[in-house]
């Protein structure tokens, strides 16, 4: 589903993967996120009618009455506090994906799949 923006000259949409990708971005510039992890993502139709395929995605986006739900799978460092990381990973996806789109985000949730202890000996 694409989210629809209507304005006087006309309309814009904006993917669920263009969401997604920002929030990528966003989650991968906070410090101690070591990786954001490719989600599986339902693709209605893809493979033919009535049938649902699924792909990776770098989050998973839902979109429901013009507002977002964004789902991250993360890496962190052995060093950082986990629930400050995924505090401030929320907080970067939810505003940037705002500030580039207009699009609200009621939630970003953020599952630590894994912590990389191999930085520390590197």
């Amino acid at each position: 589903m694409n989210n629809m923006l209507e304005n006087t000259n006309g309309s814009l949409v904006i993917s669920r993967d263009v969401i997604a990708t920002i929030a990528y971005g966003a989650a991968k510039e906070v410090k101690g996120v070591v990786d954001v992890l490719p989600v599986m993502v339902d693709i209605k139709g893809l493979v033919s009618k009535g049938k649902v395929g699924k792909v990776f995605a770098p989050a998973n986006v839902s979109l429901d009455d013009n507002t977002a739900e964004v789902n991250l799978k993360i890496i962190v460092d052995d060093k950082v506090k986990i629930p400050a990381v995924c505090a401030e990973i929320q907080q970067s996806c939810k505003s940037a994906i705002q500030n580039m789109t207009s699009i609200a985000v009621s939630s970003v949730n953020v599952l630590v799949a894994g912590i990389d202890f191999e930085q520390r000996n590197a």
